[in-house]
Order: structure tokens, then sequence, then C-alpha cells
């Protein structure tokens, strides 16, 4: 059985707009859409992960009737957004992680899931130029709203 804090590989096998529904071993973990990232990039878990995607997450809950488990993507790393990591005019090195063909954060058009930073997850609208998968990008951060956790990036 699964224990709080632990550090696990997972399985994607189910995708919901709220969720992804997880597997380690034998155990079923549930990852809930505000646990995949530092940043609110998405609204649905469909732009984030499909199944067979392996992703490592902290064991956050573990219910000791059924023995399912809630986690997070994000607590793996470090919240950027109070060492000023996520600050307008910033620029990263992100990696393309997938093509979104309709993205929430794009006005439902292309776009691309990239992480900007480790468990800081952002939607580049696509603008014509393709991007690969694992290819990476510079960007720089156009808008930060802390309070709601957003921002907006743009290729650089």
């Amino acid at each position: 059985m699964l224990a709080t804090g632990q550090l696990v590989e997972v399985e994607v096998q189910t995708v919901a707009v709220f969720g992804l529904f997880c597997r380690h071993e034998e155990d079923e973990v549930l990852v809930q859409i505000p646990e995949t990232s530092w940043v609110a990039s998405y609204c649905s878990c469909q732009q984030f992960a499909a199944p067979g995607d392996r992703l490592t997450v902290k064991v956050t809950h573990v219910d000791v009737d059924t023995g399912k488990a809630s986690a997070s993507v994000k607590v793996v790393h470090p919240d950027p957004w109070p060492v000023g990591l996520l600050a307008r005019g910033t620029e990263h090195q992100a990696r393309v992680v997938r093509f979104v063909e309709s993205a929430d954060r794009c006005g439902g058009g292309p776009g691309y899931l990239l992480e900007l930073l480790p468990g800081a997850y952002v939607m580049l609208c696509a603008d014509g130029s393709p991007l690969e998968k694992d290819q990476s990008c510079c960007v720089v951060v156009l808008e930060s709203d802390y309070p709601k956790r957003a921002v907006r990036v743009a290729r650089k």
C-alpha cells in the first residue's frame, strides 16, 4: 500500500476534465487538475496528459479503507512563484510536452503544452511554426498574475 509523502511513478489510465486516474502497481492514484502544475494553464486535464503517459508524483493522501490514493505532480518540485521565476519578462528554455488541438488558453485554437520549469506547465499558442515533442524552445513571460497563478508566454 502507498504511503503519504511517497514519490512514485504512475501510469495514466484514464483522463477526465477534472483529473487523471492513474495506477502504480496495484494501487489506484488520482491526480486532480490543481495538482498537475504550479501554473494555471488549462481547464481540462485532457490538455495535460493522455492514457499511457508516465508521471512522477508525490502521494498526498491515502484512504486506508479503500487503498485509493491522491497525489500531486507539482509538489514533487519547488514552488517557483515565491522566488520570482515566473515574473513578467523572465526568459526560459521550455520543453514541448505535447501538441493540443484545442487549447482553452488559446481561444480554442491549437497550442503546445510546455514544461516551463519542473512542475510548472504553460500553454503556448501555435503560431504556424511547428514544434516537436521534447523540443526545446525559448519563451518569455508576457504576463504574470500571482494571485491567479497564471502566466502568458510567447516564443522569443
